[in-house]
């Protein structure tokens, strides 16, 4: 497998989490994130995939979800098993080594923008999908300022990254239902931008059901 862009970084990944502003940001992307998760997992297995170093598993399970990930960088993978992540994969989300109907919820968190083919990657996640299944995904918002400064920063890996507007994101995942779309609270003072960007949502989440073969979804 060749090297991975993120496989660098893995060892300062989540320090910017660990920062005032990048903690505010977390809890409003979970915010936004739990409000399109169906309620009551019930221990229902989740795959994430780009998991990274598995940051996300702790509100997958406070959720009430059994989360797996799948991650084509290893030294991503190695720092979420030095935090005793299990169901770990190897791989990439154009061949997820998993079998059909397999997962009550497909995440991806931050991922879509970096996929060269991102509609083929949901159409792999939705086989996976159990029956009333959604696919969920988290985006920064391209219209925001933390989107458009981490492209002009012209650093690996934002300087790739396509980042989505909330209609390029119904585009994107109208072949699979109808995508339910909502954008994060604005960031708070003092990390939200001053002057026209001021009030603006960073993040975007979204969740899609496809439809049940053989059923008639309306």
């Amino acid at each position: 497998m060749a090297t991975n862009p993120f496989d660098g970084m893995a060892r300062d990944y989540e320090a910017w989490h660990s920062t005032p502003k990048g903690s505010a940001a977390a809890a409003l992307e979970r915010e936004v994130l739990g409000s399109l998760l169906p309620p009551g997992g019930g221990g229902a297995p989740l795959l994430e995939v780009g998991c990274g170093t598995a940051f996300w598993f702790p509100f997958w399970r406070k959720s009430g979800y059994r989360p797996f990930g799948l991650d084509p960088s290893m030294p991503m993978l190695e720092k979420a098993r030095e935090k005793g992540e299990t169901g770990l994969v190897r791989a990439r989300g154009e061949a997820p080594p998993f079998r059909p109907r397999s997962f009550r919820v497909v995440a991806f968190l931050t991922v879509l923008e970096f996929l060269p083919r991102p509609g083929e990657v949901l159409r792999r996640a939705s086989a996976l999908l159990a029956p009333g299944g959604i696919l969920l995904a988290g985006v920064l918002d391209a219209r925001s300022s933390l989107a458009r400064n981490r492209k002009a920063s012209g650093r690996p890996p934002w300087k790739e990254a396509a980042f989505f507007t909330p209609e390029d994101l119904e585009s994107l995942l109208s072949p699979f239902g109808r995508p339910r779309i909502a954008p994060s609270r604005p960031l708070p003072p003092p990390f939200a931008p001053a002057g026209p960007g001021e009030g603006e949502p960073f993040f975007l989440a979204a969740a899609v059901a496809p439809p049940v073969p053989g059923s008639q979804n309306l």
